[in-house]
């Protein structure tokens, strides 16, 4: 079945249980979702839960830290989209984010304050692959490589 080319290197898995194997989308686009003989199947993205943590970001009143990058879930590098990090330590701030099991991804943080001015992070796009596990973690600090 085509699923389109943005879902390459997915996995999906069989929500009802009825088939316990997955199925990978190939660089085209395609993938074969098999259903047994009289039942049915619901076929849905395997994902994983990952905790970004970014240390020693520190900013100025109304200003919040987030994620943006290259993929939906992290707002396809739409800062109005980004991902709200959550400053309960301050100065470091954390999300845990549902992204698709064995998708790079490439990000940044961002400082954005209320007007929606951006400080994007100087240093090249940060890269991580996200396991095929139930979750995962990234922690670095703000503006180090």
């Amino acid at each position: 079945m085509y699923v389109g080319k943005k879902h390459a290197g997915k996995v999906f898995y069989d929500l009802t249980g009825n088939r316990s194997d997955t199925v990978t989308i190939n660089a085209d686009g395609w993938g074969e979702f098999k259903v047994n003989g009289g039942s049915v199947s619901i076929w849905v993205a395997k994902t994983s839960q990952v905790t970004f943590t970014v240390n020693n970001a520190t900013t100025t009143s109304g200003q919040n830290v987030y994620v943006v990058g290259n993929i939906p879930e992290l707002g396809n590098w739409n800062t109005a989209n980004a991902i709200k990090m959550n400053p309960s330590s301050y100065p470091t701030w954390k999300a845990t984010i549902a992204l698709p099991q064995g998708k790079a991804i490439e990000f940044k943080f961002i400082k954005k304050d209320q007007a929606g001015n951006v400080i994007w992070e100087s240093i090249s796009n940060r890269t991580y692959t996200v396991p095929f596990a139930s979750s995962g973690s990234y922690t670095a600090s703000w503006n180090v490589p």
